[in-house]
């Protein structure tokens, strides 16, 4: 779910909520099953209308405990 969503000329910031079940290897973490929910930043530059590059911060420490504990 998109929580915020900004751009100014090339750059366009977003802040996404993901949830989801992991049914693959994620974060080194074999198939548990486990639900979860957590927050992203993504970047982006946007040239004619394609993603030409992007960027961004997961919480991975934060995964890995929600799909280990």
């Amino acid at each position: 779910m998109f929580e915020d969503v900004f751009s100014a000329g090339e750059l366009v910031a977003t802040r996404i909520q993901y949830k989801g079940c992991q049914v693959g290897e994620c974060c080194g973490v074999a198939p548990t099953g486990r639900w979860v929910t957590f927050d992203a930043l993504e970047d982006f530059r946007v040239v004619d209308g394609r993603i030409v590059e992007s960027w961004g911060y997961w919480p991975e420490a934060q995964i890995i405990r929600m799909l280990t504990e």
